[in-house]
């Protein structure tokens, strides 16, 4: 019975900020396209960005709680879950192949920043300054993806998203989506770290493993319909676009901002096991996609099987 109250906040939490970020996706993409935004742009920041809205809320409360464990595994988690849980349902539904030049840049910069967060966490905090490199690498890329934008470079891609992302209301509305949805994700997010926490001591488990897992999966909600949908409707690199495109946002964009509110401190147990693993994941992730360009059925089971395995191990790490 102790236990009850404190997952309904979690469950009711999760719930509250999916349908946030729902909402503010859907304000903002009508709002991009009503100022005539490119669709490329729209897909991979801002769709990108309201998908991690939820990992965004919570580690911003988690850090403003002073529990730098829920913020820095969710963020950890939810990147793992994206390739190995995203990805491999998407690719046993369709197989995902890569045919866009500008995807394959992508990847590498995502294996960059994916080293740079291990290297800033190795001293045992990521400071203010290394948060602000986050954002500095975070405005490059979006003024990246921008001009190209602008050179017409889209391809193929940009049809497939624009097929996404086409979404027309009156601009108050747009507006008023926007603001709700940000209402929905702080409320949901206070409710669902104090959730969290008290479920974490308990059960007797670190705060870590809760951000890992509970939290990591709750929070990928977003990424993970937007990918399924995506497959189920045969455009792979809308899928593969949105994971890579959220894993850089949950990097640069929600742990820069976490550890400029509060300089993060970091557990020795995520150098010793989990940054080890999602620098082991993205490197799969990029393997598969610059040599064979193509996530087949067989590559995405043992993607979710490598999943199903991790967190079968947090769970005994945990209980032990």
């Amino acid at each position: 019975m102790d236990l009850l109250l404190p997952l309904l906040q979690v469950v009711g939490g999760l719930a509250v900020l999916v349908a946030g970020g729902e909402f503010l996706v859907r304000g903002a993409v009508a709002s991009a396209n009503a100022l005539g935004v490119s669709p490329l742009i729209i897909g991979l920041t801002i769709v990108s960005f309201g998908t991690s809205a939820p990992e965004m809320v919570i580690s911003v409360q988690a850090m403003l709680g002073g529990h730098p464990d829920i913020a820095l595994g969710n963020i950890i988690g939810s990147n793992i879950a994206n390739i190995l849980l995203i990805l491999g349902v998407a690719a046993l539904i369709f197989p995902i192949s890569v045919d866009s030049k500008l995807l394959l840049r992508e990847i590498p910069l995502l294996l960059l920043v994916s080293v740079l967060l291990f290297v800033f966490c190795y001293d045992g905090t990521v400071a203010r300054y290394e948060a602000g490199f986050f954002l500095f690498l975070l405005f490059s890329y979006t003024f990246h993806i921008y001009r190209v934008s602008r050179k017409g470079q889209e391809g193929a891609l940009t049809e497939e998203i624009e097929e996404e992302t086409r979404l027309v209301m009156p601009g108050w509305k747009a507006a008023l989506y926007i603001l709700g949805g940000l209402a929905l994700l702080v409320a949901g997010s206070d409710v669902l770290v104090n959730g969290a926490v008290t479920l974490a001591r308990s059960a007797g488990v670190s705060e870590a493993v809760i951000g890992l897992t509970i939290l990591a999966i709750g929070s990928s909600a977003p990424e993970l319909i937007t990918s399924v949908v995506a497959a189920l409707r045969k455009h792979a690199d809308i899928a593969l676009g949105n994971v890579v495109g959220s894993n850089l946002f949950n990097i640069t964009c929600i742990g820069g901002v976490a550890a400029m509110v509060r300089p993060m401190e970091v557990a020795p147990r995520f150098l010793d096991a989990d940054l080890p693993a999602m620098l082991g994941v993205t490197l799969v992730l990029a393997v598969f996609m610059l040599t064979g360009r193509r996530v087949v059925r067989a590559e995405g089971a043992a993607l979710l099987a490598g999943y199903i395995a991790y967190t079968a191990w947090l769970m005994m790490d945990a209980g032990a």
